[in-house]
């Protein structure tokens, strides 16, 4: 057996912390990471120097890591995850270019194109050569999308329910281009998490689908029984012979007494390793006493889980709106949101941390509350993808916000077709 001597300058990506003044092939292998990434302009010539740190030194304060321009397992890690998913599209000006043009070519505002560090603002001035940086989102829709929208990736849907003794009762015939969830009641889902032979029924059943993309909608088990999801999935994906299923959908539960219980979070973050997409509902029923605290919590919450589960979290949010009133609560349309809003004007007030208008009335002596987004809303929320980097959302029910959503869309990011999902 022959021995090689291998020098520093020869050592793979990840084998030393690189800094300014390093030479080598993994300098080289890190600049162009930080390319791909539209992090760094210069040239993949393997020397760190001033423009590689400040590439490096953009890229921790867009992870939110220690800014001290140094590339260690952390900063290189973040650019392996970022790069090897879709979700950011590189753009060079050319001689002749417009932001209007350019723009009209992606099918986005010139607002939806974002500033590189050192490039300048491109909605004031462009030149060519100059790097331009889309934000690119799957937008899903949750049952009721219209046929002809441009606006949606895919489409999820309820396709099956689980029956007490673990077998599928399928609701309608499979469709490929859909995503098919797959959910039972809470008495079922006890039954189920319980019992082996219905966990065995129902992964045979799994095992007859005819290759279509589904997962599991975990949202209706109840509470106390929630402690048992992570060895129940572990027991079917098992029986599958799977590592993961396509999604799973998760009411996510902020502890309001500590958000960062980290015993909790560790749990959840445990269920969101059995799903290639992990779909976040916030956990809103009648029975919430006090409906803002519990939305804070779980939109401070979400990013956190987000970035631990290397972005794979789509929140899900619905168009229409919540009321209640006494013991009482019911769904109200995005219409009948706007008259009440219409209608109680001098109330109403937009909580921005929430995506949501409240609106109080008095009706017959009793004391109404209603909860809705409005377009503010959709803008401040869309903001909020981008900014905490989520790979898309879920909007349930769209067809009411199909015109909002063709003017408020193409002003912040740009569409993923689904063709690409397969990147993400």
């Amino acid at each position: 057996m022959a021995w090689r001597l291998v020098t520093v300058d020869q050592l793979p990506l990840g084998h030393r912390v690189l800094r300014y003044g390093c030479r080598g092939n993994d300098v080289r292998e890190l600049q162009k990471l930080l390319l791909q990434g539209g992090f760094y302009f210069g040239e993949v010539d393997g020397y760190f120097g001033v423009l590689t740190e400040e590439a490096v030194i953009l890229a921790e304060k867009t992870f939110k890591l220690r800014i001290d321009g140094i590339a260690g397992k952390q900063v290189i890690s973040a650019l392996r995850q970022l790069t090897g998913k879709s979700g950011r599209t590189i753009y060079t000006v050319k001689k002749y270019d417009s932001i209007e043009t350019i723009s009209q070519k992606f099918g986005v505002a010139p607002s939806a194109w974002e500033s590189i560090a050192g490039q300048g603002n491109p909605r004031k001035k462009l030149f060519p050569g100059m790097k331009l940086m889309l934000s690119e989102k799957a937008l899903f829709a949750w049952e009721d999308v219209p046929s002809t929208s441009p606006f949606f990736s895919a489409t999820f849907h309820s396709w099956a329910e689980i029956t007490s003794t673990g077998q599928l009762d399928c609701k309608e015939v499979v469709s490929e281009e859909s995503y098919h969830g797959i959910g039972a009641d809470g008495e079922v889902w006890e039954a189920i998490l319980t019992k082996r032979s219905c966990q065995r029924r129902l992964i045979a059943s799994l095992k007859t689908l005819p290759g279509i993309k589904y997962g599991l909608d975990l949202r209706n088990i109840p509470q106390e029984w929630r402690g048992l999801q992570s060895k129940f999935l572990r027991t079917v994906l098992k029986g599958l012979n799977k590592g993961q299923f396509d999604f799973l959908v998760i009411t996510v539960v902020p502890d309001l007494k500590r958000l960062n219980n980290r015993i909790a979070f560790a749990e959840l973050a445990e269920i969101c390793s059995y799903g290639r997409w992990i779909l976040a509902e916030p956990p809103i029923c009648r029975d919430n006493q006090d409906i803002e605290a519990v939305l804070k919590a779980y939109w401070r919450l979400l990013p956190k889980l987000n970035q631990a589960t290397m972005h794979r979290v789509f929140p899900m949010v619905v168009t229409n709106g919540w009321e209640w009133g006494g013991a009482e609560g019911r769904h109200v349309s995005f219409r009948e949101c706007k008259i009440l809003r219409a209608l109680h004007y001098r109330s109403a007030r937009y909580f921005p941390e929430l995506f949501l208008t409240r609106v109080e009335w008095t009706q017959q002596g009793e004391n109404r509350k209603l909860y809705y987004r409005d377009n503010q809303g959709w803008v401040d929320y869309f903001d909020y993808l981008k900014r905490h980097h989520f790979p898309g959302t879920v909007i349930c029910r769209p067809t009411p916000l199909e015109n909002t959503l063709s003017q408020l869309v193409p002003h912040a990011f740009a569409v993923m077709p689904g063709s690409r999902l397969k990147d993400l």
